[in-house]
């Protein structure tokens, strides 16, 4: 696992792994605050076998309208997959799952596979290019 990303060959999607954060416990972490961290139900989700689908999304621009439409379209391969859509001003929250991941802009969406590596897509996606990443991520087991 290095630090460096990769490219997707199929979508142009950059691959960058996601920190395995050896502290949080999926199920029974707690912040500073006493409040459960939001990224435990995805690390869960991931320790589980599942692949995680994360819109880190604005609220009434077109594109995050379009993304957030495309992304709750995603084919869920029987419950295989779990789509998370958080707001961007939320995206400091998830460092369990953004450590080592870029998100500056809304809309910026995250597939994540057991492995703990994200496929990261800027801007506008369609939900056929996120199927697409979805099953290329299970592939790579």
């Amino acid at each position: 696992t290095g630090s460096a990303a990769a490219t997707s060959p199929a979508t142009g999607a950059a691959s960058t792994p996601v920190a395995t954060p050896t502290a949080v416990k999926p199920q029974a972490a707690a912040t500073a605050t006493g409040t459960r961290d939001p990224s435990d139900t995805i690390l869960a989700e991931l320790a589980e076998g599942h692949t995680a689908v994360v819109l880190f999304s604005g609220s009434s621009a077109s594109d995050d309208r379009a993304v957030r439409a495309a992304v709750r379209r995603v084919d869920r391969r029987g419950g295989k997959v779990d789509v998370h859509v958080v707001p961007i001003a939320r995206v400091g929250d998830y460092e369990a799952i953004t450590r080592g991941v870029t998100v500056l802009q809304a809309p910026t969406t995250l597939v994540i596979g057991r492995r703990k590596t994200a496929e990261k897509v800027v801007g506008f996606t369609t939900t056929a290019e996120l199927d697409q990443l979805v099953a290329d991520t299970r592939r790579a087991r």
